[in-house]
């Protein structure tokens, strides 16, 4: 009699973990959006217009990259956002590190104080990014993101520029619209994200 026992209760065991995995599934993995796909606009964030994917791994967890087009070149980044609630609504914190292509082969033009056109070629560049978004959920599987927060600029900002002149006109006036151009600084923007996959 005995093994008859095990074997029931070996029986009902797995019963009860087919059962719990299977509603595990349904409730959390199944009804998960699988990745996000998103555009956006926004300042020092991913470029003025961006596109991008965000893909949840945990409940809380997603990883993601963007890629858009700003004043300083084309825009790329990768980073993780963690989620208060869900990824599907509410708050989160992200980090990313984004890389800025700069004007490569092609000069451009800024005016110092007494009204001189300077040509400089923007060089590659990069930030970290650290930003705060909110998340409001639309339907089943969309969202809207609003963000803001801080890049920090990971190179000397004085080496990211290079002047076609010997005597080098660049004075304050101009730096400081070179610095408008630069990538860092504080972040604003706003995202639709589309919910692919999932129920």
């Amino acid at each position: 009699m005995k093994p008859c026992y095990g074997v029931c209760f070996a029986f009902i065991f797995l019963s009860f973990c087919c059962v719990a995995q299977n509603d595990f599934y349904n409730n959390k993995i199944n009804q998960t959006t699988i990745t996000y796909l998103n555009l956006g606009v926004g300042v020092n964030h991913t470029g003025v217009f961006s596109i991008g994917t965000e893909i949840p791994v945990a409940e809380k967890f997603s990883v993601f990259c963007d890629l858009g087009v700003g004043g300083w070149g084309v825009k790329f980044g990768a980073g993780f956002s963690y989620y208060f609630k869900n990824i599907a609504k509410g708050g989160a914190v992200s980090l990313g590190y984004y890389r800025v292509s700069g004007s490569a082969d092609k000069t451009i033009d800024v005016l110092n104080e007494a009204g001189n056109e300077i040509p400089i070629f923007l060089n590659a560049t990069g930030t970290l990014n650290a930003t705060y978004s909110h998340h409001i959920k639309i339907g089943k599987k969309h969202k809207l993101s609003f963000f803001g927060g801080y890049g920090v600029a990971m190179f000397n900002k004085d080496r990211a520029y290079e002047t076609m002149v010997l005597n080098d006109p660049v004075d304050d006036f101009s730096r400081r619209y070179i610095s408008l151009l630069h990538p860092d600084g504080f972040i604003l923007g706003v995202k639709f994200m589309f919910g692919l996959g999932g129920r």
